[in-house]
């Protein structure tokens, strides 16, 4: 962020009255703001004003004119109008996401038995860690208890799934996919992540010391660290749903190094964040890593192509095989309307459910460049 940025941010922090809790998400809508577009800011005051307009309607804040946030920055509304107008069209992507996250925090509906699970949970957030394998002071018969409890979530109510969170405490107070479950279930992101930053260290506690040494590369393969593998998967989601998408990207690069058969599927989580944040050296390394042409690589692989050499002959051939292999894409991009509200857990295979994941696996493309998007629309 160069001097003028800051002093955007600076003013806009002396300013603002209601959105401390909101300061790291709007700082980071500045900065990319700043980083896709170099502004030459002559009015620094003009875009702190559009700021404060923007962070009301993203996060919910008082409702404030243009005309209000002009006079209490000494600008016109002209100004606070065009400065506004210019980070929603440049940063709508990520504006997009804060503001879905907003409306979902105002407006979810408190689960049932919160008590039960507050509960629960705070006895998970006081408990120490456990420095070896827990699972080897169970019994046989406790061994099946668990396994009969976990395949109990499928089709469970959310008031039963506590309650069998609660047998599972019971039996096994340190098993890592209960913590998972658990930091699920609670609705505070601090404590989304103390609870899997618990779950990895039990996971991990659990190995024998040489096992992550001497199966590196293969460590699905030994059980007892599967539930480790998935702890640091799920705090690897838990972080990039907080936009700390680098420290995500770093856990997701972890478990391919660790698993590289990957089990998991991190491969299609890691290269949309590749392509979306720059990183496209690692896309394309990982891109000639994989050897199977399904949809999603296809699409990547012209993503990659726009992004680095732009609406190339070579790009549009790409888009247009990524197109041929699962038209559907097309008419989720071309209808926003007809993409399902909730996404598929499963997929087929060239079929609309996978080409509705698809669609929203690369929004943000659709959204930020529209010639690419144009040029995928026009094909034939």
């Amino acid at each position: 962020m160069n001097e003028a940025q800051q002093t955007v941010l600076s003013l806009f922090k002396q300013k603002q009255t209601d959105y401390d809790e909101h300061m790291e998400a709007i700082k980071h809508i500045w900065r990319e703001y700043g980083r896709r577009k170099q502004p030459d800011i002559q009015d620094p005051a003009g875009f702190a004003a559009g700021l404060e307009y923007l962070a009301s309607k993203t996060f919910l804040g008082p409702k404030i004119s243009q005309k209000a946030c002009a006079d209490k920055y000494g600008v016109t509304s002209h100004k606070v109008s065009q400065a506004y107008r210019r980070l929603s069209d440049t940063a709508g992507d990520i504006i997009s996401s804060y503001w879905r996250a907003a409306v979902d925090g105002r407006f979810q509906t408190p689960p049932q038995n919160s008590k039960l699970l507050d509960e629960l949970v705070d006895q998970v957030l006081h408990m120490q860690t456990c420095p070896g394998n827990f699972s080897t002071e169970l019994t046989m018969d406790q061994r099946f208890m668990l396994g009969d409890l976990f395949s109990s979530f499928y089709g469970a109510s959310f008031q039963e799934k506590i309650e069998l969170c609660v047998e599972l405490f019971a039996i096994h107070p340190y098993h890592p996919d209960l913590y998972i479950i658990l930091a699920e279930f609670s609705p505070y992101n601090h404590r989304k992540k103390k609870i899997l930053t618990k779950a990895m260290i039990n996971g991990e506690n659990a190995m024998d010391p040489f096992i992550m040494k001497d199966l590196t590369g293969e460590l699905w393969m030994e059980v007892d660290a599967r539930p480790y593998l998935r702890a640091k998967a799920a705090y690897a989601e838990q972080l990039i749903r907080e936009y700390d998408f680098d420290g995500g990207i770093l856990h997701y690069r972890e478990l391919l190094r660790l698993n590289e058969g990957d089990n998991q599927g991190i491969r299609y989580k890691l290269l949309p964040l590749y392509l979306e944040h720059g990183y496209y050296t690692e896309a394309r390394a990982l891109l000639d890593t994989l050897q199977e042409s399904d949809t999603f690589l296809l699409f990547y692989k012209a993503i990659l192509a726009y992004l680095t050499e732009g609406l190339t002959r070579r790009t549009k051939t790409l888009l247009q095989k990524a197109d041929h292999h699962n038209p559907y894409v097309k008419d989720f991009v071309l209808h926003p309307k007809k993409r399902p509200k909730d996404l598929p857990d499963y997929y087929g295979v060239r079929d609309e459910s996978e080409a509705a994941v698809v669609a929203a696996d690369t929004l943000w493309v659709w959204n930020q460049h529209k010639s690419f998007t144009q040029a995928f629309l026009d094909l034939q």
